[in-house]
């Protein structure tokens, strides 16, 4: 099972590989995952609307500290299946430190608690090194998979390619 500090530092990844892109970007990153929530045993029904409200000012603010929560930890706040939330945290990793909140609703029907949040990132421009240092750490990984036969490294350039036969083939 990923740790909530493990989907943090993924989202971070996708981040730096993202900035590492040569040319400029809009990205949107899309995150899913009931808030407060069990459907399940003798605490089915519950839900936790302070908990839910409390998770949606950290993932602004303190997206850290949600890191740092064990699973055991998010389901005492937010039942079993609202563990879910750390899937939020691979989006805001993604993210800058800096964010401004565009919109939150917040809406518990039934079973499970529904937010909707959109932030904008306020990130900085790469510093001295960033972008550099990543694309190092990429190629460290993809070393010595070239030795495989039949295996071919996911490339930019390989996307591309893919990219025009899927719309040769599907018309």
């Amino acid at each position: 099972m990923p740790t909530a500090r493990r989907c943090f530092e993924l989202g971070k990844a996708l981040r730096r590989a993202i900035e590492s892109y040569p040319e400029p970007l809009r990205i949107a990153i899309v995150a899913t995952g009931g808030l407060s929530h069990q459907v399940h045993g003798e605490r089915a029904g519950f839900n936790n609307p302070a908990w839910d409200q409390t998770f949606l000012d950290l993932i602004e603010h303190d997206p850290e500290r949600l890191a740092d929560l064990t699973q055991a930890e998010l389901v005492e706040l937010g039942g079993a299946e609202g563990a879910e939330v750390i899937m939020w945290l691979v989006m805001r990793g993604a993210l800058s430190a800096s964010v401004r909140k565009v919109h939150q609703s917040y809406y518990l029907p039934s079973m499970t608690g529904i937010a909707t949040a959109i932030y904008e990132n306020r990130s900085h421009p790469p510093v001295a090194g960033e972008v550099e240092r990543h694309l190092h750490q990429s190629q460290l990984q993809l070393q010595g998979a070239e030795r495989l036969a039949g295996t071919y490294p996911y490339t930019l350039a390989r996307s591309v390619k893919a990219l025009r036969i899927n719309r040769f083939c599907m018309p």
